[in-house]
């Protein structure tokens, strides 16, 4: 049962990526597009940074809050709801780390930097299948896994992050407007 339940949990990820948007695609489209112009670029990823943080936090607290409920509807055994809740709500807290992470990588692929996105995804997808096993192996729990998960997509988001702050000497938080409509008119098909 608990592995059923880790399935899912590690399949929000999938869907996750739906609560960016198509702020990602934007994103990359926009780099390239403006590949020498960093001031442009830093307005673009700042600005999907901010939006993807908000709607990953909205998504969060709907898990979060939802945790309990949904353990109930999946019909959850009693000597296993309360790990599950705890785990559901681990789960939530990764779902704007990971969010951000999708835009900050979608930086280095909109610049064509495809061998270091390659090495930095590998690195991520690493974490992401090893943290969770070293914390089942410390805490044999549903939590424990989805704690561990929890600490590798904040890795990912850090690993992600440093070459854009490397990248854009002045910074990545910069938010605009018109630049959030632009993102949303391109990315909002998808």
């Amino acid at each position: 049962e608990k592995f059923g339940i880790f399935m899912l949990a590690i399949s929000v990820f999938g869907y996750a990526g739906v609560f960016d948007g198509g702020l990602t695609r934007a994103v990359i489209r926009a780099i390239a597009m403006h590949d020498d112009d960093e001031t442009l670029n830093r307005e673009v990823v700042g600005t999907a940074s901010y939006a993807v943080l908000a709607l990953g936090l909205i998504g969060a607290l709907l898990l979060y809050f939802w945790a309990r409920p949904l353990a109930v509807l999946l019909k959850v055994s009693a000597p296993v709801l309360a790990d599950t809740v705890e785990a559901r709500r681990l789960l939530a807290l990764a779902v704007p780390a990971f969010l951000l992470s999708l835009v900050w990588f979608a930086y280095l692929e909109g610049k064509q930097q495809f061998a270091k996105l390659g090495t930095l995804k590998t690195l991520s997808g690493l974490l992401v299948a090893v943290l969770p096993a070293v914390a089942v192996l410390i805490r044999p729990s549903l939590a424990a896994a989805l704690g561990g998960l929890l600490l590798a997509r904040v890795a990912a988001m850090i690993i992600a992050y440093l070459p854009c702050r490397r990248g854009m000497a002045a910074g990545v938080f910069h938010f605009h407007r018109a630049t959030l409509l632009a993102l949303f008119r391109f990315g909002g098909w998808i």
